[in-house]
């Protein structure tokens, strides 16, 4: 990240994760630096990554958390992610 930052310091954030693990708290405290906002690229989709989505929001200020592969999710799932949006 050190690298990035004194090559293209005008990059709005360097490295962002892809996470597709159960161990979500632990790789969202790993890219929560300073300087570098969290933005959560894809997340495994299903009900219980919206519980994730807050606590990413809430304990490390992320600015994005996008769910992969939203629109084939079943309906009870798209209800879940469109109220926690909306939250």
């Amino acid at each position: 990240m050190d690298v990035w930052r004194a090559g293209a310091p005008t990059i709005d954030f360097f490295l962002a994760p892809d996470i597709y693990f159960q161990n979500f708290a632990e790789w969202v405290r790993k890219y929560h630096r300073s300087g570098n906002p969290v933005f959560i690229p894809e997340a495994m989709p299903g009900p219980y990554r919206l519980g994730e989505c807050a606590y990413a929001i809430g304990q490390h200020d992320a600015i994005g958390f996008s769910p992969f592969s939203i629109d084939s999710l079943d309906a009870e799932t798209t209800s879940a992610l469109t109220d926690s949006y909306d939250l």
